[in-house]
């Protein structure tokens, strides 16, 4: 009970000591040679007068607005992933997979040069071998991932694009 009663005096007194602001942004337009006052003079001086406007010691508002306008290039962005057993057979069959996917986009009216191939990562593959209680993490391969950006200036062409992707995809794993 004495110590319940000791803690929340603490805490009154505590609370008793501690100041709030009072005076929010009404001491940023104090002009006693603060930074502050020094950046809103360099502000006042940036801007020049139009013609009929009255030079008032008012406030700067800065402002980043977002405006609605209608995109006239894209890109499109597709991931690739290939995982084999080793890093060379990965890439091997992840560049003709991207060499097969770009020649398709080329045929649909992309250039060679709004195609371009940035490598992501290369990731280890590990298993578990089970013995009879004993889990043992084995390497068992490779995953190399890339990107594939394809720029473009048509809007339709990204249904186009997803089609292809489909299609590609349902001829992998019908070969599979």
């Amino acid at each position: 009970m004495v110590r319940a009663f000791t803690m929340t005096l603490a805490i009154i007194a505590y609370c008793s000591l501690a100041v709030g602001q009072t005076s929010g942004n009404a001491s940023y337009s104090q002009s006693d040679g603060s930074a502050s006052s020094r950046a809103r003079q360099n502000e006042r001086n940036k801007r020049i007068p139009m013609q009929g406007e009255v030079q008032t010691d008012g406030m700067f508002l800065e402002a980043h607005v977002l405006m609605n306008v209608l995109a006239d290039e894209y890109v499109a962005v597709f991931g690739v992933a290939q995982e084999c057993v080793t890093v060379a057979e990965c890439s091997q069959k992840i560049d003709a997979v991207i060499s097969e996917f770009t020649k398709a986009v080329q045929l649909m009216g992309v250039s060679g040069n709004d195609v371009t191939v940035d490598f992501a990562t290369q990731s280890k593959i590990y298993e578990y071998k089970l013995s009879v209680d004993v889990a043992k993490e084995e390497l068992t391969g490779f995953e190399v991932k890339k990107n594939v950006s394809i720029h473009y200036k048509d809007k339709q062409m990204l249904d186009k694009l997803d089609q292809l992707v489909k299609a590609k995809r349902r001829a992998l794993r019908r070969s599979e």
